[in-house]
């Protein structure tokens, strides 16, 4: 009885564990620490953070006007020339960005201005194109597993856990049955062989 009472605990416990492991992954998040500066582009002025956005977060950009020039990855096209996880790209010079990321499933919000010296900047003499430059950089936070269909890596590391959570409580739960069964027959069997060996004995006597 107390290796089957083990064997039940063991994977309640695993599961618990596991679903603790799952927490910690979507427990909020310290704030990021960004920095923004803006620079001459090829494909006009290029404002940058220095690290990519979160995912599954709400963003924007707006100007010095608070007209916002770019939610999300929808944006202005008159205004902007491309945009990414990390940077915004204008055709016209802007003195003052304020960049805003809202990740409510975090409790999660942040701020950062960016600012150029316009004049400065078109004084300066555009970078050569390189190559390719006209397209916006490729999201790499996202998993894609055809052209129409891609996925975020939080969300994808979250359906790989549950997958993994639900795997591991189905042969927990399954070896428990079938040692419980097993045992079960096993005395079945005892009690049942016990009286055939007496009733054997008195015939033979």
């Amino acid at each position: 009885m107390n290796s089957i009472s083990r064997n039940k605990v063991n994977p309640i416990v695993s599961f618990i564990a596991m679903l603790s492991l799952l927490s910690l992954v979507m427990s909020p998040a310290g704030a990021l620490d960004l920095q923004c500066n803006g620079t001459r582009h090829p494909d006009g002025f290029i404002y940058q953070l220095s690290q990519p956005i979160r995912p599954n977060c709400s963003t924007q950009w707006v100007d010095e006007n608070k007209t916002v020039i770019a939610r999300n990855f929808k944006y202005d096209k008159a205004l902007v020339h491309s945009l990414n996880n990390r940077s915004i790209t204008l055709n016209e010079c802007r003195e003052y960005l304020l960049f805003t990321e809202d990740c409510l499933w975090r409790n999660v919000r942040v701020e950062e201005t960016c600012r150029a010296n316009c004049s400065q900047l078109l004084d300066q003499d555009p970078p050569p194109p390189t190559v390719n430059s006209t397209k916006p950089p490729v999201n790499s936070t996202k998993i894609c597993f055809s052209e129409n269909h891609c996925m975020d890596q939080t969300t994808f590391g979250l359906v790989i856990t549950g997958v993994l959570l639900f795997f591991s409580f189905c042969v927990g739960l399954y070896c428990c049955v079938s040692k419980c069964r097993g045992t079960r027959s096993a005395k079945s069997m005892a009690s049942y062989t016990a009286p055939t060996e007496q009733i054997k004995i008195e015939l033979v006597v």
